[in-house]
């Protein structure tokens, strides 16, 4: 299966090992960053710098963790309406089986797809929605991640916070992924996300920069409505 639904064993296994790795490079390293810190702060302003170090400063934090993993941290990560909503579910996962997951229940729900009772239907796209529907954002009310191709303005080159928009399996099928941008990596060409279903969780997980299908900057219906 891929990174889109169900994961082989083999990867958890894996991701359970990267995320120890993590930990311990974490507490290796709490001392010595925070022995440069108040130098740092004299010298000039906050950034990716002094961001991975309140990153260490909370190793208890998975997301925090997980930015690691990116080239480069920027305060938007952090601050960002929409990422900031969606980290609080970090690591909300569906239940394999009869049981579901009230919260991924709930995404359904709250953005109107009542008639869904099963965590087992495709919930990127709800997630995405609820997110920004609860910091009063544009949004999707559909289940098909294509949909959000049709929600809030093109752009060309995303920041933190964006929404991207991915093709699966074809590119001419009406199956995608959506999810929230983070960054590009320089080395592998691949972009970093922040979103649901993605390897059947909230998680940051990477995905081909060519299978991008748009970019997209959502405003606050506030904006949208005064115009």
């Amino acid at each position: 299966m891929t990174k889109y639904g169900r994961k082989e064993k083999s990867e958890g296994s894996e991701r359970f090992k990267w995320k120890l790795l993590l930990l311990v490079t974490c507490l290796l390293n709490i001392q010595t960053l925070f022995a440069t810190t108040e130098l740092k702060y004299k010298l000039s302003p906050p950034d990716s710098t002094e961001i991975l170090r309140e990153q260490w400063k909370y190793c208890g934090d998975t997301y925090l963790m997980d930015l690691v993993c990116l080239d480069s941290i920027g305060h938007g990560m952090l601050t960002h309406p929409l990422i900031a909503q969606a980290k609080q579910f970090y690591g909300v996962r569906d239940i394999e089986g009869k049981e579901n997951e009230p919260q991924v229940i709930m995404f359904f729900h709250e953005t109107g797809n009542t008639k869904v009772n099963s965590d087992e239907a495709a919930w990127c796209s709800v997630f995405m929605g609820y997110c920004a529907k609860q910091k009063g954002y544009q949004y999707s009310k559909y289940m098909n991640a294509r949909s959000w191709l049709n929600v809030g303005d093109s752009i060309g080159q995303p920041e933190p916070g964006d929404i991207v928009i991915f093709w699966r399996e074809k590119k001419e099928s009406w199956k995608g992924h959506v999810s929230i941008y983070l960054g590009k990596s320089a080395s592998t060409n691949e972009i970093y996300c922040l979103g649901g279903n993605q390897n059947d969780e909230v998680c940051i997980q990477t995905y081909p920069v060519e299978n991008v299908l748009g970019f997209r900057r959502i405003k606050p219906m506030e904006l949208i409505s005064g115009k």
